[in-house]
Formats: structure tokens, C-alpha cells, sequence
């Protein structure tokens, strides 16, 4: 009889291994409860972490835009007072050589006296004098250029040389002695020669000097300014983008606002700069050009006084002195016609100079005595050679005050809107800032 096999110990059951069959495409993964909240609350503070980041980039970029527009306007003032300061110089520059040439015309009166001095000549050189010395004050405080400074520094060392010189021919010219007239020759020279370089260089500094300044003015609007307002416009657009798609709303109030006071305060500093612009033109055109033609026309009717005298004093060099004398009329009358009188001045000039022709006259014919007299007769006299050019002389100098008033005035006008700027511009950007900010907390307000 047969036995069946022992039976196996018993062990653990064994479970066959199966895999599980893939998921279907598109079928939700299970996640397990831990994994799931961690990547929730991830989600939740990151929004409000980002919100925060565009909440003070988009303060930073519109206070920084205001900063800029405020730099900006600094610089543009800047600018501007240089241009005042130059035409400060060039101003002074022009009174220094009238004041000069009423003193040499003055000098030069004195001589066909005889020697004697008229209380009258005597004051208007030293009226001419302390006037020069103030110009030359005024050029010295306001002169920046180096060649502008040297030429002062010059002008300084040899206005006191000319006055010497003249001092010393009204003494000799006291005793009649003859070498007075050769001081007096030897002072007027220097203000022709040396004077005249110092303050032609002093004129073409500061005018350089001007016409750039004003140059710069008026290009209109700043380029830092241009850039950073795109750059401001650029990033607040891609902000907004970025949270509408994030926040699943279509505008945010305080972005939109905070961009239309930027577009509008941008708007604003073009106009400022624009009014800026054509005040810094009609300071040119007008009372800076004004200034230039007149200061020439005086130069040359002084010029026109000191040859017709001097051709009496100096008989030796009569001719000479009475064709300079001709040339400086044509340039008078040249730059008369130029120019816009509206304040009679072309009138003056005519009257002196049939007086001063009349004297010529008289002398080309022999009869230097009434030439002399016509010259050295007082301007008490109404019809005299010096009442008439004193008319002209005191026309010329309202011309010069007005266009002097109205250049101080267009280079004001040129400054105001730009100073206010600098103030604007920073009220811009920090209410931009703020109303941006406060558009975004809103939205950050969501997520508590």
C-alpha cells in the first residue's frame, strides 16, 4: 500500500505581483493629502508675494520718473542763469565802451577851450569815467569764461592808464602847452587799440557763451526726461498686463490712474518747456539783438563826435580825422535804417549831424574860429552841437534801458515755468507712486 507525499510547512500566504494597467490620458493623478495642501498654500502666498514685488516696482519707477523730470529742470535753470550771466557781460561790455566814448568825446571838448575847463565837459567825463568803472564792476561779478576773465583783468590795468593820460593832458593843456594834445591823442588811441581788443574779446566770450546757453534751452524736451517716461509708460503697461491675467481682472483702478497722471504731468513738462523755449527765442531776437545793434550804433556816433573834434584840435591830421568822421556817419546811418526806430532816434542823429556838418563846413571854408565856437558851445544852447548830440545821446540810452528791461524780462519768463518744475515734477511722482500702490494693495487685500 502506498503513502502520499508529506504536505509543505506553513508558511506566510503568497500574493501574486500584478502591475497596475497606465493611466488613461487626461485621467486626474491622485495625489496624497500632504503633497496636495503644500502646493496650495504655495500657490496662495506666492500672488500676494508678486503682488508686492509690482507694487513697489511701479512706486520706485514714478517717483523716479518725478526725480528725473525735477534733475532735469535743475540743469535747464542752470543753464539759463548762465545765459544771464553772459548777457550780463556782454551788457557791460557795451556800457564800458559808451561810457568811454562819452568820456573821450568829453576830453576832447575840453581841449578847443583854450584851456580853460568847462564845469559842464568836466562832469560829463567824470560821469563817463565812474560809469565805466561800474560796467567793468558788473562785468567782473558776472564773467565766468577765462578768456572773458582775462580781458577783464586787462580792462582793469588799463582804464586807470587812460584816465592818467588824461589827467596829465588837461594839466599841460591848462598851461597851453602843446604837448597836451599829444596825451590827449596818445588816451584816445589806447581806447581805440587796446580797450577796444579787450572788450571786442569780452563781447565774442559772452556772446558765445549766451547763444550756446540759449541753444540748449531751447530743444525742447530733456532726453533723460523722453526716456525715462517711456521707460515708466513701458513698465507700467507690462504691470498691468501681468495682473490682469493674474488677479482675472480686465484694468486695476490705481494702475490706470497712476499712468494718466504720468501721461498728463509729462504733458505738462512739455508745455512748461515749450513756453520756456520761446521766452529763451524772444530774449534773442529782441532785447539781446536790440542790445547788439544799439551798442554798435552808439560806438560809432561817439566815434563820429571825437573825429570831427579832434580834426580841430590836431590840424595836421585834419583830413584824416574828418574821413573817419565820414565813415562813422555811414555806419550810423547804415545801422539806423536797419533797425526799428520807434523812439525818434534816427531823427537825433540827423539833427547833430547837420550841426556837425554845418562846422565842417565852416572850417573847410577857413573860418576855424566859428567852427571852433559851434563845437564848444554849451548845451544850454538849444540848436548847439552838443545839446543835439546830447538829444541823441540820452534817445539812444532809453533804447538801450528798454532793451536791457525787456531781455532781464524774456529771461525770466524763460525761468519760472522751468523752476516750477522741479517742485511739480516730485508731486508727480510721488502721487503716481502712491495711487499705483494703492491699486495694487487692493488687489493683494484679496488674498487675506
Amino acid at each position: 500500500m502506498s503513502t502520499a507525499p508529506p504536505a509543505p510547512p506553513a508558511g506566510p500566504a503568497t500574493v501574486p505581483v500584478t502591475s497596475a494597467p497606465p493611466a488613461a490620458p487626461g485621467a486626474p493623478t491622485l495625489q496624497l493629502p500632504a503633497v496636495a495642501a503644500r502646493r496650495r498654500g504655495w500657490s496662495q502666498r506666492s500672488t500676494p508675494t508678486l503682488l508686492r514685488a509690482v507694487q513697489v516696482l511701479l512706486a520706485a519707477v514714478a517717483i523716479l520718473f518725478g526725480v528725473v523730470i525735477a534733475v532735469d529742470a535743475g540743469g535747464r535753470i542752470a543753464r539759463i542763469d548762465d545765459a544771464r550771466r553772459a548777457a550780463a557781460v556782454v551788457e557791460a561790455s557795451q556800457q564800458l565802451r559808451a561810457a568811454l566814448g562819452r568820456a573821450d568825446a568829453a576830453s576832447a571838448g575840453a581841449f578847443l577851450n583854450g584851456g580853460v575847463d568847462q564845469p559842464e565837459q568836466r562832469q560829463r567825463y567824470r560821469a563817463a569815467i565812474d560809469e565805466a568803472a561800474a560796467a567793468l564792476q558788473t562785468a567782473g561779478g558776472a564773467a565766468e569764461d577765462p578768456g572773458a576773465v582775462e580781458a577783464i583783468t586787462q580792462l582793469n590795468r588799463l582804464l586807470p592808464r587812460y584816465s592818467g593820460l588824461i589827467e596829465t593832458a588837461r594839466a599841460a593843456n591848462r598851461q597851453q602847452l602843446p604837448l597836451g594834445a599829444a596825451y590827449l591823442r596818445s588816451a584816445s588811441e589806447l581806447v581805440r587799440t587796446d580797450i577796444d581788443a579787450q572788450l571786442d574779446v569780452l563781447d565774442e566770450r559772452g556772446d558765445t557763451d549766451f547763444r550756446d546757453q540759449v541753444g540748449t534751452i531751447t530743444g525742447g524736451l530733456g532726453l533723460p526726461t523722453v526716456a525715462m517716461a517711456v521707460v515708466a509708460l513701458a513698465v507700467f503697461a507690462l504691470a498691468g498686463r501681468w495682473l490682469a491675467r493674474r488677479t482675472r481682472r480686465l484694468l486695476n483702478p490705481g494702475v490706470v490712474l497712476a499712468v494718466a497722471i504720468l501721461v498728463v504731468g509729462l504733458g505738462w513738462v512739455g508745455s512748461a518747456t515749450g513756453s520756456s523755449a520761446q521766452a529763451s527765442v524772444a530774449a534773442v531776437r529782441g532785447g539781446y539783438d536790440e542790445l547788439s545793434a544799439l551798442s554798435a550804433i552808439g560806438a560809432d556816433a561817439y566815434d563820429h563826435q571825437v573825429s570831427s573834434t579832434f580834426a580841430l584840435i590836431d590840424r595836421g591830421a585834419r583830413d584824416g580825422f574828418y574821413a573817419r568822421a565820414a565813415t562813422a556817419a555811414q555806419n550810423v546811418d547804415a545801422r539806423l535804417v536797419a533797425a526799428d526806430d520807434r523812439s525818434g532816434l534816427q531823427n537825433a542823429w540827423g539833427a547833430y549831424l547837420a550841426a556837425s556838418q554845418a562846422a565842417v563846413e565852416l572850417d573847410s571854408a577857413g573860418q576855424f574860429v566859428q567852427a571852433r565856437a559851434l563845437l564848444t558851445a554849451g548845451s544850454d544852447e538849444p540848436d548847439s552841437i552838443a545839446a543835439r548830440f546830447g538829444a541823441f545821446d540820452e534817445t539812444l540810452a532809453a533804447r538801450v534801458t528798454s532793451a536791457g528791461s525787456g531781455l532781464s524780462s524774456d529771461l525770466l519768463d524763460a525761468r519760472q515755468p522751468i523752476a516750477r518744475l522741479r517742485i511739480v515734477g516730485l508731486v508727480i511722482g510721488v502721487v503716481a507712486a502712491a495711487v499705483a500702490a494703492w491699486g495694487v494693495q487692493r488687489r493683494i487685500n484679496d488674498y487675506r
